[in-house]
Parts: structure tokens; C-alpha cells; sequence
């Protein structure tokens, strides 16, 4: 039996700290800090991001690096880090290989896509599949990829974005409806 964790919505945050007013700061602070628990215990968001940013190199080195020996550490984690930079835009193995190609990579599209799929596995990563709404199916084609936490990318860039909205609101969808994140239109 598998039980999924996701990390706290913006509501169970609300409920953690004992929030009743002060909404947009809260959601501002949200989004600064994610919703990881185990960064709550830190009263400084120093403190905090030093926590979020272990527990996402702790998935990438020791459980994935190591799980799927991966030989080229830089190049696996070249990927998550353009990933997390191009969040909310569409993406395929594709034209990630070729991206980073261009930047002297020699990276193939089938390894990239092996590379998503274990992002996808340990949960750093979700899929928001393109959706036809004349055909009403999913297309197989271009994807967009969203974290499962705002903390992890605003840890790296520190400052609030599209890409953190848009992983937000995925999110959300995916909790509220138990299902897989499809998108129509710019989010």
C-alpha cells in the first residue's frame, strides 16, 4: 500500500502557525518557505532554506544518484535545475537535450527523458500534460513540469515568479482533485 505525502497546502500552513488575519503576508512567507514541515522547526528563513535545500539534495544525490547510479551527477542535476527554471513552460527530453547541448552537454533526449522520470518518481516533479479540448484526450507531445514545493526553486532564486504561481496552482489542483495536472491556456 503506498501513501503519498505531499507537502502542507497553504491552508494546513495556516492551521500549523494558528493564522486567522494577515492573510498576504502569510501567503508571502508561504511561498518564501514552502510547505516542508521539517523546515518549521528553524525560526530563520536561513535556517529554513539551508533545511529545504538538504532534503532536496539528499533526494537528488543519495536517493536518486545512488538508486539509479547515475554516472554523471552534473548532468542530472543540470536537468532539474532547467526544470525548475523553465517551470510552467512546455517541455519535452527533446528540446531539454538540445538546450543543453548548446551549452557543450552531450546529453541524449532518451537519457533526459530517463533523467524526468526519476524526478517524477521521488516526487520532486510533477507533469501537466497538454490537453485537447477537441479530441479530449491528452497529448503526448510537450509537457509542463512543476515542483511539488515553491521552497525548492525559491531557494535557489529568491524572489517570487510565475513559475512559483504556476507550481502553486498546479499543485492544488492535484491535491483538491486527486488527479494528474492537465492545463489549457498559459498556467
Amino acid at each position: 500500500m503506498e501513501i503519498k505525502v505531499y507537502p502542507f497546502s497553504f491552508m494546513e500552513y495556516l492551521t500549523y502557525y494558528e493564522i486567522t488575519d494577515g492573510y498576504d503576508d502569510a501567503f508571502d512567507q508561504y511561498v518564501r518557505t514552502g510547505g516542508m514541515p521539517g523546515a518549521y522547526v528553524y525560526k530563520t528563513e536561513d535556517r529554513q532554506y539551508d533545511y529545504v535545500r538538504d532534503v532536496y539534495s539528499t533526494i537528488l544525490v543519495r536517493d536518486l544518484v545512488e538508486k539509479y547510479k547515475i554516472r554523471n551527477k552534473s548532468e542530472f542535476t543540470n536537468i532539474s535545475e532547467f526544470m525548475m527554471d523553465n517551470i510552467g513552460n512546455l517541455l519535452s527530453p527533446n528540446n531539454i537535450s538540445k538546450t543543453l547541448n548548446n551549452d557543450r552537454s552531450e546529453i541524449t533526449r532518451k537519457t533526459v527523458s530517463k533523467y524526468i522520470g526519476y524526478l517524477e518518481n521521488a516526487f520532486l516533479f510533477y507533469e501537466a500534460k497538454r490537453y485537447d479540448l477537441k479530441g479530449k484526450k491528452y497529448l503526448t507531445n510537450n509537457s509542463k513540469y512543476y515542483l511539488c514545493d515553491s521552497s525548492f526553486r525559491f531557494r535557489e532564486v529568491l524572489y517570487r515568479s510565475k513559475a512559483l504561481w504556476c507550481t502553486l496552482l498546479c499543485f492544488k489542483r492535484k491535491e483538491q482533485h486527486r488527479w494528474n495536472c492537465g492545463y489549457y491556456g498559459s498556467c
